[in-house]
């Protein structure tokens, strides 16, 4: 698909990548001319979710992350991303300090850009603040990135409450996985700064944009 995407000036592309398998896939990409200026290096905070999700328990999935983060190191920007930093539908409600046990394991392997996610909509405002605040507190070396579903529609919410946490409010993800209601619209229309242009004004569909 990279392929045939036309390039922008201060547009990047990211890879999420599994597995060192994917990495490698977009060395070779890069090495072509059309791969990915960026990776995402996935986790799961619990191990319900890591065995469902990604095949493999947790410390078998941190083996590959960093396996990941050594192959990557040179050629991408690279984020770590914790998904149900939340909540997980097999494990329950996540632990904070398990979520900042695997920040710092990222940090430890030199990948310093790390996205909490909300991978089942089930975060609240209040939720937000407090684990995106504490982990900034916690490892103030990071900069710590946002990545919220809308399933539940608190998505526009959440993205807020994380920026007021102290969030890179360049590289919030909201996703959505429904049609924007008059609300959002509105909260759009407050705080579009913050948003992501996209066509047809879907923003906040597809991310918020890189830069102001």
């Amino acid at each position: 698909m990279l392929r045939r995407v036309r390039r922008r000036p201060g547009v990047l592309f990211k890879a999420t990548c599994p597995n060192p398998q994917a990495v490698r896939r977009a060395l070779a990409a890069r090495e072509a001319g059309w791969g990915p200026e960026e990776i995402s290096l996935l986790v799961s905070a619990s191990e319900g979710h890591s065995r469902r999700n990604l095949k493999r328990s947790r410390e078998e999935q941190w083996a590959n992350a960093a396996e990941m983060a050594a192959l990557g190191r040179d050629a991408f920007t690279m984020v770590g991303t914790i998904s149900v930093a939340f909540d997980c539908p097999f494990d329950g409600r996540t632990p904070q300090e398990r979520v900042l046990e695997d920040a710092e394991r990222f940090a430890t392997l030199g990948v310093t850009r790390i996205a909490i996610g909300d991978t089942i909509g089930s975060a609240t405002p209040p939720r937000v603040r407090d684990l995106i605040g504490w982990l900034h507190g916690a490892l103030p070396t990071a900069t710590f990135i946002a990545h919220f579903h809308d399933s539940r529609g608190t998505g526009i919410a959440n993205t807020l409450a994380a920026i007021e946490a102290g969030a890179d409010p360049c590289r919030l993800r909201p996703r959505r996985h429904r049609r924007p209601s008059d609300k959002d619209r509105l909260w759009r229309g407050v705080y579009g700064q913050y948003l992501y242009r996209g066509p047809g004004d879907r923003a906040g569909r597809h991310g918020l944009r890189d830069g102001p």
